[in-house]
């Protein structure tokens, strides 16, 4: 027996330690008795055991080890030490006695061990359970607390900083609690601390281990640690249920299920929010009463007595399903069934509750609805914000933390998918990046806090925020998603820290301009629109390839801008495409101009997109000043104004027209380099297909001709391309031309378009295909086929051949009077050209960009065929190819390995990295590595619902005979539309909704491809099409026809 316990069995003998003695007589030790643990609360009512640490083991210093006071313990000298210690504190001891005395007087019938632990100048009381009480539950929850690698800028953060201890007066945390408890990783964030308990957290541990007598729950919101405790959570849980207080109990229903930490489980709406409501501290569940329909159909008029005799009855009501089923991931019943809001009056409430029920009918067999409820709560009211909170990415279970929500103060807007504009919201769960908003903080420790208690890590919750700031908690189910697998949140956690380290470390640069680098998917060659924001990896290696490593500034250099060669124009993270802004912007800034001039413009151009995001797929409309117009003087003097004093206004106005009077020109070098370059393209086919070289010689001969002749030649006509259409649009603008003079000269340009629509009917099936079955809707992507490989795809061919359309429109002439006006604006802004001159370059120009593509994407889509086949001989299907990187194909050129094996372990490696890249969400601009955590999504960007890709006839929903296999058009989101997942369609797109409406619930529920919230006009585009192709993956959903 060790020294302490020695000397209490002294104490009781001699009288100065009586022995405990409960009121039944039974003063067996505490761990002889059954029951024991349990002692007196306030008022008398039993508390819960508590996990307690062995007196004994807690009073003596480990032997060969420091004590509590630092000093070792180990040889005679720290015996003689402890000893000597040991009497200088028996005189205090006695006054402990007289404490103990005085406290089993005041505590009566406590049950339990009460002891006394010595410190100096005090004694501390604390209570022993007996050992079978410490149960593993509690070890197992507080091992799921421990957090997984944080950093200190990330959401949510606690006020005080990441790290800070907030300890009560009196209170030391020891140093073996503090190595206990100290998350053993390094974190992910450079400069950043790994997030500790708070000391509510290390109290609640303390009290569940007995160090400290647990604390009744206080009134009032408090704010949640960084890490919500299991064992706070449990001891709360276990004061309920002792202090008479229910944890779950439905007035109306009368039960009492078992539930709390230790055995969580979701019931119906109902149940899961009043199991909750005394559990959480971020929010409150407004007051509610449920009943089974059975006891409605039975006893209606005592329910309604029930209902109405609440305190908050007179408030205005809400009625709200809650069936057994409705929130089971399982059966997917969720927002099927009706809700009544507004309800006042006894008669108004038995309707709503009435048609709540017969809501149920819908899908549930009359007879079997008895078991079913009803959910009764005041409404909140009035409403600030409200919405739907994702606890995981739903698409791919990813941990973030995705919120939509509105501010109109309705508080179904979200999950009706109305016409309200809705915001959405991601965070990356495991950081603790501090929010500008406070709501959405609040919303994010909320989240972490029901985490926590339910045991689920992937939920849907609807809240809102009332006129004082009060946070409701509605509703709270589980997601229908599979689990990641093994170690997959740690390689998604270890690449987002690649890409903020890229984003955070490319502030610098040797070569470029600016003193900040800013990312955006739609500017200058804009990967959203032409390969998606998450291409595969054949088509993002051969956009590159062909693109946006070298073509690109090549092509600027030539045509009179500052020389960025050797600048890639597009950085992926992790497979996201990204364009380099910074990069983008110095080879917009005309050559000529002053050195230290074009700094301060590509400053200027990168802090205005910064500033006005929505701008970032027209930045060389509004942002960047690329070429004259007769415009440019004025959007000059508007937009650098502030910035830019006259003489440097004027400097750039002077470089502008400089270059674009060279580029008018016909005889500039570079315009002739480009038209000779698309002759030899085509002579340079004909030689590759007659060379009858091996498949993957004449690919990769394909692309390299491709890449040398084709794509140069595209990107030189596409920038004249741009500045025809920004010179028309100035003509417009200074009245010179209407509108519908821009839709005559549009209509009669000779351009691939005009001519395919014409030679559709004009041409046998075999002739047009031999003309135009090289294209493909998705020009880099493999899985996009030709017209030639499904031409009942993409054509409804007449019955009749040899119908002639009509001749394609007439060309555009431009009438004397609109000549002379064209004049007088050549002669006023100094531009070098005649006026039909510059017409005639409006027109060329504007066609030749659409035929130089036709001609470079007959090869690039022979080189895609030529993979196709190389790929099928490694036994990988089309779409495995598409995991490919186009430098396999140089590989097997140069080296002399086996095609088979090369192909499968490059397409192997491919598909698993595309992993990561279907989970990472970035938004659509990155101006710093912050946003790349958290940050909003653009309003206008549409929801796109699972990963697949779909082509199909485009239909409204509404009057649609037939829907199997159709791409449906419906208004909203409501779920009105339930109806339409009884048929086998192919997809849906809704013009209003956000990602967590009801439609997108059930997107995911029937793994449905969905594009939610096109807006108008998306939406309108959609309506006027015939057929239909919906890549989500890509963010993309394109015309066929």
């Amino acid at each position: 027996m060790g020294g302490s316990g020695l000397r209490r069995r002294r104490l009781r003998q001699s009288g100065h330690l009586p022995r405990q003695v409960r009121p039944d007589g039974d003063d067996r030790p505490g761990q002889q008795r059954a029951g024991a643990g349990l002692r007196a609360g306030p008022g008398g009512q039993a508390l819960p055991p508590q996990r307690l640490e062995d007196h004994r083991h807690r009073a003596q210093p480990r032997r060969g080890g420091p004590d509590a006071r630092g000093r070792s313990g180990a040889g005679r000298g720290g015996r003689r030490r402890h000893r000597h210690q040991a009497r200088g504190r028996r005189g205090r001891r006695a006054d402990g006695v007289r404490a103990l005395s005085q406290h089993r007087e005041r505590a009566g019938a406590g049950a339990g061990r009460v002891g006394a632990r010595h410190r100096p100048g005090r004694t501390v009381l604390h209570h022993h359970a007996p050992r079978q009480h410490r149960d593993a539950p509690q070890r197992a929850l507080l091992a799921l607390a421990q957090p997984p690698p944080l950093r200190a800028d990330a959401l949510p953060q606690v006020a005080g900083g990441p790290g800070r201890v907030r300890r009560a007066a009196g209170h030391a945390r020891p140093e073996r609690h503090r190595r206990a408890l100290r998350p053993q990783h390094v974190d992910p964030v450079p400069g950043a601390v790994a997030a500790r308990p708070s000391h509510r957290d290390l109290r609640g541990e303390r009290a569940a281990r007995g160090r400290l007598p647990p604390q009744p729950l206080r009134a009032g919101r408090r704010r949640l640690p960084d890490a919500p405790s299991p064992a706070g959570l449990l001891q709360r849980v276990r004061l309920h249920r002792h202090q008479g207080r229910a944890v779950t109990a439905g007035l109306i229903t009368g039960g009492q299920p078992e539930a709390g930490c230790e055995g969580w489980r979701f019931g119906t709406k109902a149940e899961t929010l009043d199991r909750l409501g005394p559990l959480i501290t971020e929010a409150q569940v407004p007051p509610l009463r449920y009943f089974q329909v059975r006891r409605w159909r039975q006893e209606r008029e005592q329910v309604l007595d029930e209902l109405l005799a609440a305190a908050w009855a007179d408030a205005p009501l809400i009625v709200r399903s809650s069936t057994l089923h409705e929130d089971d991931p399982d059966h997917g019943q969720a927002g099927r069934y009706d809700s009544i809001s507004g309800v006042r009056g006894r008669a108004a409430l038995a309707r709503a509750v009435d048609e709540v029920i017969d809501s149920y009918g819908r899908s549930e067999p009359v007879d079997d609805l008895g078991a079913h409820q009803v959910l009764v709560q005041p409404q909140v009211e009035p409403v600030r914000l409200s919405g739907v909170m994702f606890t995981c990415d739903p698409n791919t279970r990813a941990p973030y933390l995705v919120i939509n929500y509105e501010e109109s103060g309705d508080s179904a807007a979200v999950t009706s998918g109305s016409a309200v504009p809705t915001t959405t919201f991601y965070g990356w769960k495991e950081s603790r990046r501090p929010l500008a908003d406070a709501r959405l903080e609040r919303l994010a420790v909320l989240a972490r806090e029901i985490e926590a208690v339910t045991g689920h890590d992937c939920l849907d919750i609807e809240f809102a925020f009332d006129h004082d700031g009060t946070l409701h908690l509605l509703q709270v189910r589980p997601l229908p998603v599979a689990p990641l697998e093994a170690g997959q949140a740690q390689e998604l956690q270890h690449a987002l820290q690649a890409c903020y380290d890229k984003v955070a470390g490319a502030v610098a640069h040797p070569t470029l301009l600016g003193g900040r680098a800013v990312y955006g998917v739609m500017p200058d060659w804009n990967p959203a629109e032409i390969i998606g924001v998450r291409p595969r990896p054949l088509a993002l290696s051969l956009y590159r390839r062909l693109i946006t490593d070298q073509v690109w500034a090549d092509q600027r250099h030539r045509y009179g801008y500052r020389d960025v060669r050797g600048c890639p124009l597009m950085v992926d993270f992790m497979g996201l495409p990204y364009i380099d802004v910074r990069a983008s912007f110095n080879s917009l800034v005309p050559a000529d101009l002053p050195e230290h001039l074009a700094g301060r413009l590509v400053d200027f151009y990168l802090d205005r997109l910064a500033e006005n995001p929505a701008l970032h797929d027209k930045v060389e409309f509004a942002v960047v000043h690329s070429c004259y117009t007769f415009s440019t003087p004025d959007q000059v003097r508007e937009r650098l104004g502030e910035r830019f004093g006259a003489d440097e206004r004027q400097a750039l106005v002077d470089s502008l027209r400089r270059l674009t009077n060279a580029l008018l020109d016909p005889r500039h070098p570079a315009r002739r380099q480009d038209q000779d370059a698309l002759a030899e393209l085509e002579r340079r086919w004909d030689v590759v297909k007659s060379a009858g070289v091996e498949p993957v010689a004449e690919a990769r001969w394909l692309l390299e001709d491709c890449g040398r002749l084709g794509t140069p030649a595209f990107a030189g006509f596409a920038r004249l391309g741009f500045i025809a259409v920004e010179l028309l649009r100035s003509l417009v603008a200074a009245g010179v031309f209407s509108e519908r003079d821009v839709d005559q000269l549009m209509a009669g340009l000779d351009t691939v378009t005009n001519r395919m629509a014409h030679d559709q009917n004009r041409l046998e099936p075999g002739e047009f295909l031999r003309v135009y079955g090289h294209l493909r809707p998705g020009t880099y992507d493999i899985r996009s086929p030709r017209y030639d490989e499904a031409p009942e795809l993409y054509f409804d061919w007449p019955q009749t051949r040899g119908a002639h359309p009509g001749e394609p429109g007439a060309p555009f002439r431009a009438d004397a009077g609109q000549l002379r006006a064209v004049e007088e604006l050549i002669r006023a802004h100094g531009l070098q050209v005649g006026a039909e001159d510059l017409v005639d370059f409006i027109t060329t120009n504007i066609a030749a960009r659409e035929n130089s593509k036709f001609l470079f994407t007959r090869h690039l889509s022979e080189v895609l065929t030529r993979v196709q086949a190389l790929g099928a001989k490694a036994g990988l299907d089309v779409d495995e190819c598409s995991y490919l990187d186009i430098r396999v194909l140089e590989e097997l050129y140069q080296g002399a390995g086996v095609p088979q094996s090369v192909v499968a372990a490059a397409a192997a490696s491919g598909q698993a990295a595309y992993r990561q890249t279907q989970q990472l969400m970035f938004p659509p601009l990155i101006t710093e590595p912050g946003e790349l955590l958290a940050f909003h999504y653009p309003p206008s960007e549409p929801n796109y619902i699972t990963h697949k890709t779909v082509t199909g006839p485009v239909e409204a929903a509404e009057g649609a005979t037939s829907l199997e296999g159709k791409i449906l058009l419906l208004p909203s989101g409501d779920p009105g539309f339930d109806w339409i997942f009884s048929h086998r369609i192919a997809g849906f797109v809704t013009q209003y909704g956000g990602a967590n409406s009801h439609m997108a619930i059930r997107a995911h529920q029937f793994d449905v491809p969905a594009v939610i919230g096109a807006g108008e006009g998306l939406f309108q585009r959609l309506q006027r099409a015939s057929l239909v192709r919906l890549d989500c993956a890509n963010r993309r959903a394109d015309v066929i026809r």
